[in-house]
């Protein structure tokens, strides 16, 4: 019996029925797995950082906003974005595309972030700083859909499948427009 169902594993797997793939991954495919990866850890670590500031309402301090912003800036935000940086897109003009995406991206964020990180290290009030923070936080957190949008349109059918098929890509995606809904 065992060895019946060997057989048929076997005959699943030679037949593409077996779970697996059709070869290893093309470049494509793990450059977008890598970046939808990435970007889905950056949500949300972005999210817990929103959740905890509306846990703490109105009683939050400047210190736990300070310590927001150095979690933003620092662990999860925007020194994340120097990690897109070195990834490897492919040598193609879709892959340029996908990479000036990706630096758009940064830059939106950079713009986002800039004020309030200056804004922690002056005189503003607590309630503006909160304030200030949330609204930087949810616009880059947004500004991800926008991004896999722009990556999920390439000029390449190679590029543009990788973001349209790839698991990881998916999970953002789901991810990005439960945000949106507010679920």
């Amino acid at each position: 019996m065992n060895h019946r169902l060997a057989v048929l594993a076997l005959a699943f797997t030679l037949a593409g029925c077996g779970g697996g793939d059709n070869g290893p991954p093309s470049a494509s495919e793990d450059y977008a797995n890598t970046v939808c990866g990435d970007l889905s850890t950056w949500v949300a670590d972005q999210q817990a950082t929103l959740k905890s500031l509306e846990d703490a309402g109105p009683s939050i301090s400047r210190e736990d906003l300070r310590a927001a912003v150095v979690r933003v800036r620092d662990s999860g935000g925007v020194l994340f974005l120097a990690g897109l940086e070195p990834l490897d897109a492919p040598e193609s003009d879709p892959g340029r595309q996908a990479k000036s995406e990706l630096d758009n991206f940064e830059m939106k964020v950079l713009q986002q972030f800039g004020p309030v990180v200056r804004a922690v290290e002056g005189n503003t009030g607590v309630v503006a700083l909160a304030s200030m923070l949330t609204s930087a936080l949810s616009t880059a957190t947004n500004e991800v859909k926008s991004t896999l949008d722009e990556l999920q349109n390439l000029d390449s059918d190679e590029l543009k499948d990788a973001f349209q098929d790839s698991d990881k890509c998916t999970m953002l995606r789901d991810q990005v427009e439960s945000i949106g809904s507010g679920s």
